[in-house]
């Protein structure tokens, strides 16, 4: 089983409107609560903690790239 590394940055826009990049066929802005509908649930819980208030200590967790354990 190969590592994987997930990290998510808490960002603020500045300005302008997402869009596609040399990195990413699509972009768009999404409520907090849909990326648990849309991403798989490794990801899903890393922009959740990336969410929770300031001053939380960071989550460190264990996946395989799709699950949480």
């Amino acid at each position: 089983m190969r590592g994987v590394v997930a990290l998510v940055f808490r960002c603020r826009l500045l300005d302008g409107t997402p869009g596609p990049t040399e990195e990413s066929a699509d972009a768009g802005w999404f409520d907090l609560h849909e990326t648990e509908r849309l991403l798989v649930p490794a990801v899903a819980i890393r922009l959740l903690d990336a969410a929770r208030p300031a001053g939380t200590p960071p989550a460190s967790r264990v996946h395989d790239g799709t699950d949480v354990r």
